[in-house]
């Protein structure tokens, strides 16, 4: 009665329509970030060796819903200032009040960003940086307590050269590396409102 040029047609609409469709939620579901994010993703398919998850930076990729779960990071890098509340002692019994800078970023190798990620995944990027500062501040009063008075004030870059030396290591154990620490002023105690 109908023929088969309409059940050909039928088949070709519902073909073309498939294709339309798997093409709709393929955009739909292809999630991207920028060079300065990393998507974490978890769930079905996402793990590679030991690792449970997917590490995408300045890609996509599709993420299916309700079978995997798409997590961004900031891996930016970080301007942390480095402004202890308490004088640290110097190597002559000096206390002195600092203020420094650091900028710190996220190493971009895949181990470091798992590391990163084991560490800070699901915290503000304030929270992050109270870290960070947090260990800077107990590297600089290490450096503080192996240099005199006069070293400090004479050679304050060889003296940022070692606080940075002695962060990298540490830092690097957060998936982080440090590319300078500045000191920015120093001060004896009864002076610091000078940096405050």
């Amino acid at each position: 009665m109908f023929g088969v040029e309409p059940l050909l047609m039928v088949a070709g609409l519902l073909c073309i329509g498939s294709l339309f469709f798997m093409a709709w939620m393929g955009v739909a579901l292809f999630q991207k970030c920028s060079m300065n994010e990393a998507m974490i993703i978890t769930g079905a398919g996402t793990g590679l060796g030991d690792r449970k998850f997917k590490i995408v930076v300045g890609g996509g990729c599709v993420v299916i819903p309700m079978l995997q779960m798409c997590t961004r990071m900031n891996i930016a890098v970080m301007n942390i200032e480095v402004r202890p509340k308490e004088p640290m002692t110097t190597k002559d019994g000096v206390p002195v009040f600092a203020e420094g800078v650091a900028r710190v970023k996220v190493k971009r190798d895949d181990d470091s960003i798992a590391t990163y990620a084991e560490n800070f995944l699901g915290k503000s990027d304030e929270e992050i940086a109270l870290v960070i500062q947090g260990r800077l501040i107990e590297h600089l009063r290490t450096v503080f307590g192996t240099m005199t008075n006069n070293e400090l004030t004479q050679n304050s870059d060889a003296f940022a050269q070692t606080v940075l030396e002695v962060s990298h290591a540490d830092l690097a154990k957060m998936g982080l590396t440090i590319d300078s620490f500045t000191i920015k002023e120093t001060a004896a105690l009864g002076e610091e409102a000078k940096i405050r």
